[in-house]
Formats: C-alpha cells, sequence, structure tokens
C-alpha cells in the first residue's frame, strides 16, 4: 500500500512538472513588458535653498530641483567656502556656522546634466544677527 501511494505521487508530480513546462501559454501567464526606455530629462536649476542664517542655528539644506520630472534628483551637499563662519555639515544636509560671514555650500546632482556629466550649483547664505 506505501509503495502504491508512494508511486501514484512521483506520478502526480511528473504529470504536473509536464503539463505546466510544456504549454505555458495555455495557462495564461503574463509576459513581463520590456522596461520603458524613459528619455533624459536634465535638471535646470535647484530652488528653494535658505539665503540667512543665525550663529548656532542649524538650518536644513532642502530644495526643489527643476524641472519636476528631471531624470535624477538626489541632491548631494558640500562646503565649498566657509568664509570664516567655521561651517559644518551634519548628517549631509544640516548646516550649522559658529562666527558671522557668508557661506558657499555646492549642491551637486550626479548625472543630473547628462549621462556621465554632474549637475552642480552654488549657494551664499549669510549668517548674521538679523537673517
Amino acid at each position: 500500500m506505501r509503495n502504491t501511494v508512494t508511486i501514484f505521487g512521483i506520478i502526480a508530480l511528473v504529470l504536473m512538472s509536464v503539463l505546466f513546462t510544456s504549454c505555458p501559454e495555455n495557462f495564461d501567464f503574463d509576459t513581463r513588458p520590456p522596461p520603458e526606455t524613459r528619455e533624459f530629462v536634465p535638471v535646470q536649476e535647484i530652488t528653494g535653498i535658505p539665503t540667512a542664517s543665525l550663529p548656532y542655528l542649524e538650518i536644513i539644506l532642502a530644495g526643489t530641483v527643476v524641472p519636476e520630472d528631471a531624470t535624477y534628483k538626489r541632491i548631494m551637499w558640500s562646503i565649498k567656502e566657509d568664509g570664516g563662519t567655521v561651517a559644518a555639515l551634519e548628517r549631509r544636509n544640516r548646516l550649522s556656522a559658529e562666527e558671522y560671514g557668508t557661506v558657499t555650500v555646492t549642491a551637486l546632482i550626479e548625472n543630473g546634466s547628462a549621462e556621465g556629466e554632474d549637475y552642480t550649483q552654488d549657494f551664499e547664505i549669510v549668517i548674521s544677527a538679523t537673517p
């Protein structure tokens, strides 16, 4: 009896595998569509960056990439010149400065201008007692 159950189980598995591998089109399996090839949309500018701050106040460097449907939008920040403000970037996008002056930060979007060509834009942020 045990051998009969084993043999019927093996026969059932073989029949199912033959059935599924021999004619998958009969089972209405969807085929994956080819990937979309989007036209490259370059970055034109970055807007909405703060222009002033107070000493010891942390500001978030976040802006809007124009046009909205640009292919690449991830902004990476760096300090180009601290202007004597002892400026520092923390957690990649939080700027703080300890002294008065003007900080120049650079926004970089990899492949933003074209494939293999980065987009960069500089911003000046005035650190003063009256922002």
